[in-house]
């Protein structure tokens, strides 16, 4: 018999300048709760939102600001990069250990490969 789950304790919500006035806070009693904010233009009305919706009674939340690099800023070409077999390697080699290196490298490697194919 399928029970189908009308109750989700996981909710996300997307703050894009939202008022606070306009925000259904209540809907969010008793939920574990992420926040994306896409945009903050105001401080006031985001700590107005932020201050309606823990008042709504939330178990928790976790708020994720707005990730977007600005490419301009970053150089990436004199910054390193590396893969990941190349960066285990190095670290075994700096490791101190009574082990061969070689064969520890050989294993880290398979099971790296074998973690890769999985599904």
């Amino acid at each position: 018999m399928f029970l189908k789950k009308v109750y989700h304790i996981f909710e996300k919500i997307y703050y894009n300048d939202t008022p606070a006035e306009l925000f259904k806070a209540h809907l969010y009693k008793d939920k574990i709760v992420k926040l994306f904010v896409r945009s903050r233009s105001s401080q006031l009305q985001y700590d107005k939102f932020l201050d309606k919706l823990m008042k709504a009674g939330i178990i928790d939340l976790k708020v994720v600001e707005n990730t977007e690099i600005n490419d301009k800023e970053v150089d990436l070409d004199s910054e390193k990069i590396e893969d990941t077999l190349t960066l285990l390697n190095k670290y075994i080699e700096d490791s101190d250990f009574e082990l061969k290196k070689e064969r520890v490298k050989t294993l880290l490697k398979e099971v790296y490969l074998e973690a890769c194919e999985a599904e």
